[in-house]
């Protein structure tokens, strides 16, 4: 994120266990409540964990967030 103090939603481009792509969308409803915790992650490096509702916008699966957890493997 160049300018996170710009950031009111954020799209996480992710995979799933069949290593297929999956775009998280958080909207800017549900950013402020997950914005520290975003600006944390690491590519290649944190797994997250969502609870959501499918959507059909955009291209490739997306999940909108409702709820969501990251995970250190370390």
């Amino acid at each position: 994120m160049k300018r996170r103090d710009l950031v009111t939603s954020v799209v996480l481009q992710s995979y799933d266990d069949g290593d297929e792509d999956v775009y998280v969308r958080i909207n800017r409803f549900t950013y402020p409540k997950y914005k520290r915790m975003l600006q944390q992650l690491k590519t290649n490096h944190h797994v997250i964990y969502v609870l959501g509702k499918r959507s059909r916008a955009g291209f490739g699966i997306s999940v909108v967030v409702d709820k969501i957890a990251v995970l250190d493997p370390e």
